[in-house]
């Protein structure tokens, strides 16, 4: 398990654009994640969650029509990825 911090808007903009691809559990664990005083959020993931939520980041950076998304998913699919050397 690795500890991801994530802005609570890169986490809306997740469940936004992934709702219809993402695991039940995985959508939970995004949906339940109560920000800080500074609108961040602590998620654990596991090695399999991050690699489906990297996944679908990427799918969406390679794929989606509209160029701004395509940026903000890249952006948080590399930031996601950096963790996942921690991740057991």
């Amino acid at each position: 398990m690795v500890n991801v911090e994530l802005y609570l808007d890169e986490r809306d903009f997740i469940i936004d654009l992934l709702e219809y691809a993402l695991l039940d559990e995985l959508l939970n664990k995004l949906k339940k994640a109560k920000p800080d005083a500074e609108n961040m959020l602590l998620i654990s993931f596991d090695s399999y969650d991050l690699e489906q939520l990297i996944g679908n980041l990427s799918m969406e950076c390679n794929h989606n029509k509209k160029r701004s998304i395509q940026e903000a998913a890249y952006e948080i699919a590399e930031r996601v990825e950096s963790y996942q050397s921690y991740a057991t």
